[in-house]
């Protein structure tokens, strides 16, 4: 019988973070890394973050430290002592990456060493460092919070309704989008050191990961292009309204109410039920959605949009879903935290994972963020009491492990040969089998560090992004949006509907040699598919046994749910995010657009580099089973384990939280402009007070001002109201109070911080367009950064390229397949 090895047995990560980066250490322990928590006497930070067990404080008792700690191991050295200082560096000496969060001024006061100091001591490290905004930058030392950091970035400005303030989502989300970010950045860090044998810093600013939480949309500044605003879940651009959210008789549903011809289908046969019904204006009905320009009537769309509110509200969820799977439109549920954990779907897939408290009650938590084989993650042990580890022979420091010799991804060299230091993926070969944002940003993340991505497309199946506004020009390839998701890639066409699934099928045979060039295939086609198009895992087994095969769908490749089409609107309301994102006394609105899209792509790729670096130490492929809404649940654990715990709700609060008050987003002078504030201790509060002009309050506890939280957010919204947004922040920020503007697309493109640290867009050429602005990186990294060589290709931009250099046919194979206009 085979023994199971995890990907990453080899890994030692020490963890020093608190709540805003233990996500990052929770995934590279799901990956099979040893992940130390290096705590001092006292216990780690995060193990005196509220809620606990029972509303009970006690270093055991934490959620937050259950919940993402589980995997790891705990030493604790006093590491003020020369002593603890010493033993402190010969940990460092023999760990691989180390993990920590805040800003300078808080390693400073925690007595550890600053993260460039680290590396002067210890060359080899590979450091990331989870903060607010950065390491750099005039507000690398501002004061931060979830919903400061939220509004800095772009997604919370367009969550919402018009008439209110823009929303978070009640379980913190900012920071773990950045800690999912260090552990990928970490990996590909690693993966450089391989070459190198040097390590580096991987510098992860909320603000920065949190702005693509926002889709492409918040890109439209730098493109020119209209600025989208809150309107419920319904984003509105310029003249148009894109709503998710609709009624049902018990609860709300998501649809994607989309047109062109990749989506328009699903619309149109949603509207034949209603016609069938005769609950549907005939205007509606005869309209082919598919077809429609709702620029030259955004009328039309809006009584679509109020037509299909009018309809699901007479039907109950369950009904709406089962007409959804038989009618095949695309329709989900919202769920609420206590839905999804009775849902079918997750237990089916033996999801989740037990947490077991001291009172011997079982709480369950999101377990694996995927399903691999021939050999699964790693089970997870519970979180660790403190000091558990300290000086048992079960856990002793090891030498430092040599770094190889060998550096290759695949079969070509991944060394510089211009001088310049290597991308740190070169060499790695990727074929793109992906559409629309989820499955294309996988890619992207990888081209981005110097993969070569290979997407294959073809004109009669596109890339659905290629038809999403904004377009900056006429005719098919001008597509922002395509060119900011697929950056860095390059374009095969291939028609695969051309071929007859024979033994001379065309088609299928070019796929296949894709398939033996590379390294990692990412499918993201319907579960089955893949296999029906000739790859199926025997024949994969046969053409490259070693292969990585990434296959990302929305709720994964097995379950009741799988067969379901969908997109990222819908696993966000099937897994809790809408819920969890709203007014107490209206619907969930959020968060808007395809969440799960933006932030699924993150625990994919660290799953994929685990498994290529597997790959390259013992010569074995694996299958990656990924569900998009499944692995996102990660971020929604401390909701999971407090609902269950301590009864308390996480839906629909506002911008309230159940532990930090005041906190809130409030109005600012101006249009449409706000400030968001947090006040994270009761220093923070005696200086707000004091700004504020109301000294007598400074007194008030945490739990008083939670009381009167209605009058003080009353005396907040006062004193922002007759200030600038940016005068506001800025005052509060200088007397170490959490505050920042909620930041719009245009706010973004003149934020001095992202300005500061290299910008949040970067220009690359385009064949059509010119140089365009698209996303910049956001996992900085100090010696080989992320460079984009290119927006988004046109379709089969690099045919020839990818036939004759990559695979080795010949001028004649080549115009054989162009004769049998495969090659389109």
């Amino acid at each position: 019988m085979q023994t199971s090895r995890p990907m990453l047995s080899t890994l030692r990560v020490l963890d020093f973070s608190d709540e805003r980066g233990a996500l990052a250490g929770l995934l590279l322990a799901q990956l099979g890394a040893e992940v130390v928590m290096v705590e001092p006497p006292g216990g780690a930070a995060i193990r005196h973050r509220p809620p606990f067990v029972d509303d009970e404080p006690g270093v055991e008792r934490s959620l937050q430290h259950l919940g993402f700690s589980r995997g790891k191991r705990s030493v604790a050295v006093d590491w003020r002592t020369p002593g603890g200082a010493d033993e402190l560096d010969a940990m460092f000496a023999g760990a691989d990456a180390v993990v920590l969060t805040g800003s300078r001024g808080e390693h400073e006061r925690g007595g550890l060493p600053a993260p460039f100091e680290l590396l002067e001591r210890h060359p080899h490290l590979v450091v990331a460092n989870v903060s607010g905004f950065g390491l750099t930058g005039p507000k690398a030392d501002w004061a931060d919070s979830d919903l400061v950091c939220g509004a800095a970035g772009f997604q919370q400005s367009v969550t919402g309704d018009y008439d209110r303030p823009p929303l978070r989502t009640s379980v913190p989300q900012v920071f773990h989008h950045a800690a999912a970010d260090a552990a990928v950045g970490v990996l590909i860090a690693l993966a450089e050191r391989q070459t190198s044998g040097r390590g580096q810093l991987v510098d992860l600013s909320a603000q920065e990961s949190w702005t693509w939480a926002g889709f492409y949309l918040s890109y439209a500044s730098a493109w020119g292009a209209p600025v989208s605003r809150r309107c419920g879940a319904a984003p509105k651009t310029g003249p148009l309204t894109t709503r998710f959210d609709f009624p049902a008789s018990d609860g709300f549903v998501t649809i994607t109410l989309m047109l062109g011809a990749a989506v328009g289908p699903f619309t149109n046969r949603l509207v034949e039920w209603m016609a069938q019904e005769k609950e549907c204006p005939e205007e509606l009905a005869a309209t082919d959605w598919a077809s429609f320009d709702p620029f030259s009537e955004p009328g039309r769309l809006d009584r679509l949009n109020d037509a299909v509110g009018e309809f699901t509200a007479g039907r109950s969820r369950a009904e709406l879903m089962a007409a959804a799977r038989q009618r095949r439109l695309l329709l989900a549920p919202v769920l609420s935290i206590t839905d999804v954990l009775d849902a079918d779907q997750f237990s089916v897939r033996d999801l989740w994972r037990t947490v077991e408290l001291p009172d011997g009650r079982r709480l369950r938590t999101p377990g694996a963020m995927a399903r691999t084989s021939p050999d699964p993650l790693t089970e997870l042990d519970p979180a660790p009491t403190l000091g558990a580890h300290t000086g048992q022979s079960g856990w002793t420091l090891r030498p430092r492990p040599a770094v190889p010799e060998v550096a290759t991804h695949g079969t070509s060299d991944s060394t510089a040969t211009s001088g310049q230091p290597a991308r740190p993926l070169d060499g790695l070969r990727v074929l793109d089998l992906t559409t629309s944002y989820a499955g294309p940003l996988i890619g992207r993340a990888l081209a981005n560090f110097g993969a070569t991505v290979v997407k294959v497309e073809s004109a009669q199946r596109p890339d659905l992004a290629r038809t999403a506004p904004p377009f900056l020009g006429e005719g098919f390839e001008t597509s922002a949006a395509y060119a900011h998701t697929n950056a860095g890639k390059w374009s095969m066409a291939l028609d695969l509907s051309k071929g007859d699934r024979g033994p001379d099928d065309q088609p299928r045979s070019v796929l296949r040699d894709l398939a033996a060039w590379a390294d990692l295939i990412v499918d993201a086609y319907a579960p089955g598919a893949l296999a029906r198009m000739g790859l199926d895992r025997d024949t994969l087994a046969e053409i490259n046994p070693r292969a990585v095969v990434l296959q990302t769908s929305m709720l994964g490749q097995t379950g009741p749910l799988a067969d379901v089409p969908g997109y990222g609107n819908m696993a966000t309301a099937l897994t809790g995010f809408f819920a969890t994102t709203g007014w107490p006394d209206r619907g969930p609105v959020g968060p808007v657009g395809a969440y799960t899209d933006m932030i699924s792509p993150r625990f994919a790729t660290a799953v994929a580099l685990a498994a290529l670096d597997h790959r390259r130490r013992t010569g074995e492929g694996m299958w990656i089973d990924f569900g998009q809404g499944e692995a996102c649940l990660q971020l929604l654990t401390l909701g999971f384990l407090d609902t269950q715990a301590n009864g308390r709700s996480w839906e629909q609060m506002g911008n309230r939280d159940h532990f930090l008050s005041p906190q809130g987003v409030y109005p600012a002078a101006g249009d449409d402009r706000w400030v968001a504030v947090t006040c994270g201790d009761n220093d923070q509060w005696r200086a707000l007070a004091v700004e504020l002009g109301r000294p007598d309050l400074a007194p008030l506890d945490e739990a008083e001002r939670r009381h009167r939280q209605s009058e003080i957010d009353e005396l907040i919204a006062a004193w922002t109201a007759a200030l600038d947004p940016v005068a506001a922040q800025e005052r509060l920020q200088s007397v170490g109070v959490a505050a920042h503007q909620v930041q719009n697309s245009p706010e973004c493109l003149s934020d001095p911080q992202l300005a500061a640290r290299g910008g949040w867009t970067v220009d690359a050429p385009h064949p059509t367009m010119g140089r365009i602005p698209v996303g910049a990186p956001p996992i900085r990294l100090s010696r080989t950064p992320g460079q984009v060589t290119g927006a988004g290709p046109t379709l089969g931009q690099h045919t020839f390229e990818v036939l004759h250099d990559l695979l080795g046919y010949d001028t004649d194979h080549i115009a054989d397949l162009a004769a049998a206009e495969i090659l389109e």
